[in-house]
């Protein structure tokens, strides 16, 4: 899984040792709705990571080949509806759901693709940022400069829905 940082480079967690990784003074980005008042994408400092071995989905998204740990959330919709929703992964399953994608440094439009499992996998080891409840983790999907990102949550986050009209 990739981190999108503030120079729109995708990062790989996995394959960048811990220690290496505390010296990159990297930041990477969020979409912050922990403040009503204030909700916009942020980039934080990577101080704080998980690390974690757990079931991971294959998956296929606009010919791309992801992994995402089985316990989290991605926001998927419709190009024509007005409201986002998160979905466990394994919700996905056997189902014709559509992703939402968008990059908040190099677009101005988002775009929808669909979400296919390919396949799940025994237990893999992840090295993710800590994100609060109300932060969606911003992950490119190859990693390629300016790649189109999906949104991601760990299962803990509280928030089923949101307005198409504040992601943008």
């Amino acid at each position: 899984m990739y981190i999108l940082t503030e120079k729109n480079i995708p990062i790989d967690l996995n394959n960048i040792p811990v220690s290496e990784l505390q010296n990159l003074n990297l930041n990477f980005c969020v979409f912050d709705l922990s403040n009503s008042d204030a909700i916009d994408y942020y980039f934080y400092p990577l101080i704080h990571m998980i690390s974690f071995s757990s079931t991971t989905y294959l998956l296929s998204i606009s010919g791309k080949y992801i992994t995402i740990p089985s316990y989290y959330k991605i926001l998927i919709g419709e190009s024509f509806g007005d409201f986002l929703e998160f979905v466990d992964i394994e919700e996905c399953m056997h189902r014709d759901f559509e992703v939402f994608m968008f990059n908040p440094l190099s677009s101005y439009k988002s775009f929808f693709a669909k979400l296919e499992i390919i396949s799940i996998l025994n237990d893999q080891k992840w090295i993710v940022p800590k994100i609060k409840n109300e932060h969606f983790l911003i992950s490119p999907i190859s990693k390629e400069k300016g790649s189109n990102c999906i949104f991601l949550s760990n299962n803990s986050c509280k928030i089923d829905s949101i307005d198409f009209g504040l992601l943008m």
